[in-house]
């Protein structure tokens, strides 16, 4: 999944020339906190929800050029390094950009929802969170308990546990019943977490969700 692939047919662009209040009512009719501003289809920058609430309604973007971010992508970035490149600076938007020239842009709310339906987020099934040490950490193995179990691995992603030996790995699989995995991965000495399933209570998980969804102001 490619920046090209991800590119909204939403309008994010203003030119130098509108005005503060022209950007925030785009702003709020499309639920972001940053637009591209560009001229003649030349990229020029992007300004933030703050910077144009810090000025008057009726200041020109082009006075605003000091604050501009310059972030961008090119056609073929991966979702992983657009990822990388709008989360330390939690950017809505993401202009691609090429020789200046500016081509459309991605959403975080889009990568988002697309991420959800490539890793099968939506998909019914149970999920799992192992802990082990770092060197212990073989996802074949792990495939192979749940596939004896008549499962497969939908989707696994891995987080730092407190301990900088140990890692926490969250399984997506695609059998609903828990009680039989988990108790194959306690044979197997795997430390399970926390196990749940479509019908689960998911209240690990709440938290975590309810600040993405704040974060995408959806």
């Amino acid at each position: 999944m490619i920046a090209s692939e991800l590119k909204t047919d939403a309008l994010f662009d203003l030119q130098p020339t509108d005005t503060v209040l022209d950007a925030l009512e785009l702003m709020y009719a499309n639920g972001v906190h940053h637009l591209i501003v560009a001229l003649d289809g030349k990229f020029q920058g992007m300004v933030s929800e703050e910077s144009l609430t810090s000025s008057g309604d009726e200041v020109l973007l082009q006075e605003l050029q000091a604050g501009y971010f310059f972030n961008s992508c090119l056609p073929e970035e991966h979702v992983y390094e657009l990822i990388a490149k709008m989360s330390p600076y939690k950017l809505s938007i993401l202009p691609i950009v090429v020789e200046g020239d500016y081509l459309g842009s991605v959403t975080m709310n889009d990568i988002f929802y697309r991420l959800a339906d490539l890793y099968g987020y939506s998909q019914p099934g149970s999920i799992f969170v192992l802990e082990m040490q770092r060197h212990e950490y073989a996802l074949s193995n792990i495939a192979r308990i749940i596939e004896s179990e008549g499962g497969n691995v939908i989707s696994a992603s891995i987080s730092p546990a407190k301990d900088e030996n140990f890692i926490k790995l969250a399984l997506k699989t695609n059998i609903a019943e828990t009680g039989r995995i988990q108790a194959t991965f306690e044979r197997y000495g795997y430390t399970v977490m926390a196990s749940y399933n479509d019908e689960g209570p998911y209240e690990m998980y709440k938290e975590r969700y309810a600040s993405l969804m704040n974060y995408l102001d959806v």
